[in-house]
């Protein structure tokens, strides 16, 4: 994968254009509390799902709807053709959050629509920080432990990062005034 910040940059200003102000979690948000631990992709929660399905696609990024892996190793995926198509079959599944890729570099980005700490939530505890020129908001630390405890409970395999990811931000904590 040869993606950069660069991919990302035309879906951030769309929708912050949009006004869906997009909030950033996972490992880049991380960076934000001032971590080094980087990531392949890009986590967005949205509270708008039909906007940023249209928006991924102006920006030539494609709906995975799966995806296999070759005797070789060699990761293929299945991608929705239209933006339709991916609404279509998201509203048909009541999916709650879907991946993206962009169709020349590979830069994957993950969009929640419903995370377990609901958007508003989010939203009311959160800070903005510029990247890039781009201005998205931040869960506050206490959110991000929330977001990750609960990402263990619902997936156990995740627990050496994560569990890394929450004693950062038990340790950022307590270093506050």
């Amino acid at each position: 994968m040869n993606a950069s910040w660069s991919d990302y940059l035309p879906v951030l200003r769309d929708l912050d254009a949009l006004s869906h102000r997009p909030i950033l979690i996972g490992r880049m948000a991380m960076v934000c509390f001032g971590s080094e631990q980087l990531t392949q992709d890009m986590d967005l929660v949205t509270p708008d799902f039909p906007a940023v399905i249209d928006t991924l696609y102006r920006n030539d990024f494609r709906v995975i709807r799966g995806k296999s892996t070759g005797a070789d190793g060699t990761v293929a995926y299945q991608v929705y053709d239209t933006g339709t198509q991916a609404r279509y079959a998201i509203g048909l599944h009541d999916k709650k959050s879907l991946r993206s890729i962009h169709s020349e570099s590979g830069a994957e980005l993950d969009i929640w629509l419903e995370p377990r700490v609901p958007y508003a939530e989010l939203l009311a505890d959160s800070r903005e920080v510029d990247l890039g020129g781009i201005l998205l908001r931040v869960p506050s630390a206490r959110n991000m432990i929330r977001l990750k405890e609960l990402a263990l409970l619902d997936d156990p395999s995740r627990e050496p990062k994560d569990r890394w990811d929450i004693n950062f931000l038990q340790e950022f904590l307590r270093k506050l005034p």
